[in-house]
């Protein structure tokens, strides 16, 4: 039994063979929680969006983003701290408790302060009202950050899935009922709200942090890597939704509402694959007893992950004038061009990830928040320009600066604090673009020509089924160990007892 002046065990670092163990337990459980996460997913949006109209969502795009910044700003700031530090304390996690809660309860006092100040001028009444409902998040939010933490540490695989999958149903349950009660763009909020009540409530259940304390120590290294990390986290989740809030004072709500709809499908749906590979990759990459073994695990995840994604953006460019109308509705046709631009987006986006997790398991949190700023910025300025000339343009701007940042990111980023050339990031990823390149040019002709004759259903299959087959040819042709990843990639997530990894207590 443990007495009182003896550390909880939060484990130690992996070597090659425990980081390869838990990579394989992670790819499992986060593949086979995603699968039935995304059909509820999709099956929720699609109801939302004929329920809720283009303008609504435009309204609500702007308090959305506030649960993602509360997530990030509680977590990376004194969360990401308890998983990348060599040795876990019961002082640390103490202080991070402590941390998290006060900075939560600031943040939602200025957030339902400020936002008749700052979000009415800018977006409308209608806006700041669902800030301020929207406020308690921050606070809610903070009660869960270093639980979610101490289960990324753990590698508890099984509940960081199940605790993702609690969210994810409790927002979709809230948010059709209130829809369906006719709330609009309330359902949407008031859903993010209970599902974070919900959710927090389970990570204090399955991971206590203990109570809160001060420990001044814990305290200053807590702050030195978390307020570099949130900045970071606050870029990236900024960089996500600048064009949002820019568009929101520029064009109409409605304008802003099919523009969102159009990033989702391109850029934030192929993130929930990219989660089987990702998601994984910074809390594995995080506990790398070598350098040498860090590189390898990225390498091999990027490779995995492009190979995967890719040819589902390729085949989202093709079909998305048949489907985009056919699922969410004929007033979310608008959305049909920037959706197939930002699809291009969509694989910068997936490269991105290679670059910021690694940064982060290094301890280089100043790195990884110098990229994602010059990402918000690139982004940023892109939207204000373009943004007369129609949001299909916006999307080209998007998709051309990110990749300007994204090459600089990985010729300085990358090889200056890993030692990873640009040639192998790259090298990695031309099979599957070149191979999904093909996939686009043999199949954009076979879809138009079909799609006046077939229902979406029939031409989706068909031309789905195609594309899948040019390209598990052309990728087994042009690199038989990119084809050799995803043939073992999909042993892995084959239904089989989970178990969780073996952590070693080295220090």
């Amino acid at each position: 039994m443990r007495t009182d002046s003896e550390s909880p065990d939060y484990g130690g670092q992996l070597d090659r063979d425990g980081l390869r163990s838990a990579t394989l337990s992670g790819a499992r459980w986060v593949g086979a929680s995603r699968i039935v996460a995304e059909v509820l997913a999709l099956a929720t949006t699609v109801v939302l969006a004929r329920l809720v109209s283009p303008a609504e969502y435009g309204t609500a795009v702007i308090v959305l983003i506030l649960p993602m910044l509360a997530t990030i700003l509680t977590y990376e700031g004194f969360g990401a701290f308890l998983i990348q530090t060599r040795s876990c304390t019961h002082e640390q996690v103490g202080s991070a408790v402590l941390l998290s809660i006060a900075s939560g309860l600031l943040l939602t006092a200025l957030v339902f302060f400020l936002s008749p100040l700052v979000a009415e001028p800018l977006f409308g009444a209608g806006t700041s009202e669902l800030a301020q409902l929207c406020a308690p998040i921050f606070l809610i939010a903070s009660f869960g950050s270093v639980p979610r933490a101490l289960l990324q540490r753990r590698l508890d695989w099984k509940w960081i899935n199940l605790t993702e999958l609690v969210h994810l149903v409790s927002v979709s349950v809230v948010s059709l009922g209130l829809a369906f009660a006719g709330l609009g763009s309330e359902a949407l909020v008031l859903g993010a709200l209970i599902g974070a009540v919900v959710v927090t409530l389970v990570l204090l259940c399955v991971a206590p942090g203990g109570r809160p304390m001060w420990d001044w120590q814990s305290v200053r290294a807590i702050v030195k890597f978390g307020a570099p990390a949130a900045l970071g986290g606050l870029a990236s989740t900024l960089q996500r939704n600048v064009a949002f809030l820019i568009l929101a004072g520029r064009v109409s709500t409605t304008q802003v509402g099919l523009y969102w709809r159009a990033y989702q499908l391109g850029v934030e749906y192929q993130s929930k694959i990219s989660a089987i590979t990702f998601r994984v990759a910074t809390p594995v990459l995080m506990r790398a007893d070598r350098i040498e073994d860090l590189r390898e695990i990225r390498t091999r995840l990027l490779s995995i992950n492009c190979t995967l994604v890719f040819p589902l953006l390729a085949l989202l460019i093709v079909l998305a004038p048949d489907v985009v109308p056919w699922l969410f509705g004929p007033d979310w046709e608008g959305a049909v061009g920037p959706t197939q631009v930002l699809a291009v987006a969509g694989v910068t986006t997936i490269l991105g990830a290679g670059i910021a997790a690694p940064l982060i398991a290094v301890g280089r949190p100043g790195a990884f928040a110098s990229f994602h700023v010059a990402m918000m910025v690139g982004t940023g300025v892109t939207t204000w320009f373009t943004a007369p000339l129609g949001i299909t343009v916006v999307a080209v701007g998007t998709a051309a600066s990110q990749l300007v940042v994204l090459l600089a990111g990985q010729y300085f980023l990358l090889r200056r604090h890993l030692g990873i050339p640009m040639r192998e990031s790259l090298g990695e990823t031309a099979p599957a673009l070149a191979a999904s390149a093909v996939v686009v040019m043999a199949t954009m002709p076979v879809a138009a020509a079909l799609g006046a004759r077939l229902e979406p259903v029939p031409l989706m299959l068909l031309i789905g089924l195609l594309g899948l087959a040019i390209y598990g040819a052309c990728l087994r042709l042009l690199s038989p160990p990119a084809w050799g990843d995803l043939r073992t990639f999909v042993r892995v997530l084959q239904v089989r007892r989970l178990r969780p990894a073996t952590v070693s207590d080295t220090p």
